[in-house]
């Protein structure tokens, strides 16, 4: 992925050819081979080869839209790691300053159609940089929500949410040997795409509007997340009713997925000053999460039957575990985090203000000090903590494993595993910075990193590699610079690696100071023998700031890759040392 050249000294610069002159019938036919993936998380991706044929005719009444459309879609094509396509020397550099000048018309013309909200829903997901020609653009372009916004607006004007209603309306009237009739036609596919896609558009704004904010401050419209739910249960009816496709039903999951999770999240924030209540969420949800394991295998099995699908059938299930899972790790992450707020929020209101969340991290470890693992006085919290927070740094762990197997062995159709860029590198990254912040909690209050340290930092080593692996060069020297998302995501992955090692050597060497200082005054000790043999697992007595001889790396938030303040213009610049220490 690269920002677009405003100014280039190539030939092709100053006489640009077009799509169709770059994108030959034959490549058509090579790149959207690479698209097996792209098309589980947006079905309704047209066949390359088709579209150029449509941007030939030279009939279609939104031309720019779809030149465009092909255009973006042979560039995230390039992105796959497959064998090298042949073409000319500037081919990469000559497609992407097309499509740049086609985003920019685009834009100043938004037309209001199906594909006009694909090109905004790619440029969103894959492709943020296609109107940067400068680092300090790309900065905004990857943290702003211009392609949300726009996309929603799309969607509106289009009137794409009406389609849930268009569908709901067929699926109610229609009797089943009509519902077959109507399949063997367009207009019940047409009004089942429509409505996936208008939900994916809403599921981009509520994420992009998501936070531990009160009810009245969130800026997602009560309205907005009502129509997502009767969205979301309209196919629900049609997938009940046979008429959901083999080819959308992983995006149907993803969906019905995040549903679910706006909807426990929810109840966690109108609950979420009542203990007994955020555990029977939790209990609730992890009992669903379990009857949903079943009902998601039984729906493969009858939707991807044949032979030939034995293969997309294995990837879409270990897809929709892996989306079980992480919802249900949030899921019991927020009820924690609401959970703690309780404990140390002593007013009578109902409202939780997010600065509060930095405040009282000192006074929530402090009382969780007081009682011992078994002492039958620890407070409601401790014992709450201890049933559900315990497991969460294994679950943490295996989502990250999940991923590792995924880039390491799924393959479709030949072509290695590329999950959907930004979704894939920001939950990474938060998982990640999740174990991290696990840690420097567990070492500032009970003076220990957590017992699988070592197998932690094997794990962001390795997710940061795999990052890489997910987009072609992205390994490469200068990825960075040229506007990579997995290539800058790996590297604040190794940033958060580099943290965690460096509080582990910190504490290690901090032990083995304290070890040689009372070797003379008292019986022989080693770390090992206090710490366990990783020199890190169990207990200290010693004061947070002794335990890392005055070098706190944790607590240091200069340190931390922070959201506000990064300079991704910065890590464009590529002039900084990411290598594993």
């Amino acid at each position: 992925m690269a920002f677009a050249s405003s100014t280039t000294g190539s030939a092709s610069a100053l006489a640009p050819k077009t799509v169709l002159e770059l994108v030959t019938p034959s490549l058509a036919s090579i790149l959207d081979k690479r698209l097996v993936w792209h098309r589980l998380y947006f079905p309704y991706i047209p066949d390359l080869s088709s579209l150029r044929q449509e941007c030939a005719s030279q009939l279609l009444l939104d031309s720019n839209t779809n030149f465009l459309l092909l255009a973006l879609l042979s560039t995230i094509a390039l992105d796959v790691r497959a064998t090298p396509v042949q073409g000319h020397k500037n081919f990469r550099e000559d497609l992407g300053n097309t499509a740049f000048r086609l985003a920019q018309e685009f834009l100043f013309g938004l037309p209001r159609t199906r594909r006009a909200l694909l090109v905004l829903e790619l440029m969103a997901e894959y492709r943020p940089l296609t109107l940067a020609s400068t680092p300090q653009a790309a900065a905004l372009s990857v943290t702003g929500d211009l392609y949300i916004t726009l996309a929603k607006e799309v969607a509106q004007l289009s009137r794409a949410h009406s389609s849930a209603s268009c569908l709901r309306e067929i699926l109610d009237t229609r009797t089943d040997v009509e519902i077959d009739n109507d399949l063997k036609t367009s207009h019940l596919f047409e009004a089942l795409i429509d409505t996936l896609q208008w939900c994916n558009v809403i599921k981009l704004e509520i994420e992009k509007d998501a936070s531990f904010r009160a009810a009245k401050q969130a800026t997602v419209a009560d309205s907005l997340i009502e129509s997502f739910g009767f969205a979301i249960e309209t196919l629900q009816l049609a997938a009940n009713r046979g008429c959901m496709p083999g080819k959308a039903y992983f995006l149907f999951h993803r969906l019905a997925s995040f549903s679910q999770l706006v909807q426990q999240v929810s109840r966690c924030s109108k609950d979420w000053k009542s203990l007994e209540s955020l555990a029977d969420i939790i209990v609730a949800h992890q009992t669903r999460c379990e009857q949903e394991k079943g009902e998601v295998t039984l729906a493969i099995h009858n939707l991807l039957e044949s032979r030939d699908q034995t293969e997309q059938a294995l990837v879409v299930s270990q897809l929709c575990e892996a989306e079980i899972h992480n919802r249900n790790l949030d899921v019991v992450g927020t009820a924690l985090f609401y959970g703690i707020m309780a404990g140390a929020h002593s007013a009578a209101t109902h409202e939780l203000n997010p600065e509060e969340a930095v405040q009282v991290s000192d006074h929530i470890i402090h009382n969780l000090q007081q009682h011992e693992k078994d002492d039958p006085r620890r407070p409601p919290l401790r014992i709450f903590l201890e049933k559900f927070g315990t497991s969460r740094t294994d679950e943490l762990e295996r989502a990250l494993t999940n991923f590792i197997g995924l880039c390491a062995d799924a393959r479709l159709q030949g072509v290695p595993y590329a999950g959907s860029t930004r979704h894939t590198t920001s939950d990474i990254l938060f998982r990640c910075k999740d174990i991290v912040e696990n840690n420097a909690a567990r070492l500032k209050g009970w003076g220990a990193l957590q017992d699988r340290v070592d197998t932690q930092l094997i794990l962001l080593r390795e997710c940061a590699r795999r990052l890489e692996g997910m987009e072609a060069g992205a390994d490469q020297p200068g990825a960075v610079a040229q506007g990579s998302l997995c290539a800058a995501s790996a590297q604040l992955v190794r940033s958060l690696h580099r943290i965690l090692a460096a509080g582990k050597r910190s504490v290690a060497e901090s032990q083995r100071r304290r070890v040689a200082s009372s070797a003379s005054s008292g019986p022989p000790t080693t770390v090992e023998a206090e710490w366990g043999e990783a020199g890190v697992a169990g207990a200290s007595s010693m004061d947070f700031d002794e335990l890392l001889g005055g070098q706190d790396v944790f607590s240091d938030w200069s340190n931390w890759p922070q959201v506000e303040a990064l300079d991704f213009s910065q890590l464009l610049a590529d002039d900084l040392n990411w290598e594993f220490p």
